[in-house]
């Protein structure tokens, strides 16, 4: 082992280093613990050179790109991410035998999703999500019958379940199709059921204290994905017919009748930036709930209109925040409809997924919604083929 350790140090560090790069980190951990130059190399070096390339071709995006980290002097710890991956990746793999650390890989999971980069014109799927999408259908880290998580991990597993939108459900056999459908029913039970939308949770999707409730905002989208599904192509421009009125029966079976049919509506939302001089007095029924208050992130304050597919049109209003939690939060309220709306933003700054939460009326008609925005030549003309 002398050597050949000593052969292998008569090459320059720098080829060293970019040898070690084509190698996965376990191995690269392994070859630390040869000898003190080795470790040294490893561990040691001045620089994040090695830890750099290695991140980047495990692969994972490159969290330089994300705008958390745009213009600003936060330098990025290459080792500390690497390492706290691959550790949730070894973790999920034999969660059975190591379900004292599941918080730590389901946070390390969510932080991932979060340093994804941002969607580009013509590119390519992230790099980041695809391997956070391989590690979890390979695991049973978000099986509640083996894991048995606490309140706490159920939040991280609902909050990855949102951010991912139905990705490890699948419907190919009988009882995958019973268990997606048992899944849907409690969501719509979840979304429908009006004693969910209080004063002391803001009547949108979140928690007596003020963070996010993911198990609310999961259900949401368990309920809106699959209905925009059954409406095949035409969901663009469809409203389908009205089902039924908030005073049903709160039975769950009530959903499994194939004649129940729930409304989904498109409106088009026109808005634009407001200066914050004009908001101190007119925003004031918006303004935003447990805003970070950051320079980088300031709240916002828009103006805009609503239209429906029966060419009605409403004046909105409304404030997007970052939370002290690091989740975007969006608050509207349409002035003639008298219709507030509490919604969070799927993933960082940046992110496509769109907004998702909660309407609520005067006259305490509730139901979800999901918010996205469209390229600048879309159609805006919404047509109802009933």
């Amino acid at each position: 082992m002398a050597s050949l350790t000593a052969t292998v140090f008569r090459i320059p560090d720098e080829i060293t280093e970019h040898t070690l790069t084509l190698l996965h980190p376990i191995d690269i951990a392994n070859f630390s613990q040869t000898c003190h130059s080795a470790y040294t190399l490893v561990y040691g070096a001045p620089d994040q050179y090695l830890w750099h390339q290695l991140f980047l071709a495990y692969p994972f995006d490159n969290p330089i790109n994300t705008l958390n980290y745009q213009n600003t002097n936060t330098s990025y710890n290459w080792r500390n991410a690497l390492q706290r991956r691959v550790q949730a990746e070894l973790i999920a793999s034999n969660i059975v035998h190591r379900l004292e650390e599941q918080q730590f890989a389901l946070e390390t999971f969510i932080s991932v999703i979060g340093d994804a980069s941002p969607p580009l014109e013509h590119k390519e799927a992230s790099e980041s999500i695809k391997w956070v999408i391989h590690i979890l259908h390979g695991s049973r880290i978000l099986d509640a019958h083996v894991t048995l998580p606490s309140p706490t991990d159920i939040q991280l597993i609902s909050c990855i379940r949102t951010y991912l939108a139905l990705s490890f459900e699948e419907a190919n056999n009988d009882e995958a199709i019973a268990h997606f459908n048992a899944l849907r029913t409690r969501s719509q039970c979840l979304v429908y059921n009006i004693r969910n939308y209080r004063r002391d949770n803001n009547y949108g999707p979140f928690l007596r204290g003020g963070q996010i409730n993911w198990v609310q905002a999961e259900a949401i989208i368990n309920v809106m994905q699959p209905n925009l599904m059954e409406l095949n192509n035409l969901w663009i421009d469809t409203r389908p017919p009205y089902s039924s009125d908030s005073h049903s029966s709160h039975n769950p079976s009530f959903f499994n009748d194939p004649n129940i049919q729930e409304s989904t509506r498109l409106k088009e939302l026109k808005l634009h930036l407001v200066p914050v001089s004009s908001t101190l007095h007119d925003y004031v029924s918006v303004s935003p709930r447990n805003s970070l208050r950051s320079p980088r992130f300031p709240n916002l304050y828009f103006l805009g209109i609503s239209k429906g597919t029966e060419g009605d049109e409403a004046t909105v209003k409304g404030s997007v925040s970052m939370g002290n939690d690091r989740v975007v939060r969006w608050r509207f309220v349409s002035l003639i409809s008298h219709f507030i709306s509490e919604g969070i933003q799927i993933g960082n700054v940046g992110s496509a997924a769109g907004i998702i939460g909660s309407w609520t009326g005067a006259t305490h008609d509730h139901g979800p919604f999901w918010l996205w925005k469209v390229p600048d030549d879309h159609p805006s003309h919404i047509s109802d083929p009933n």
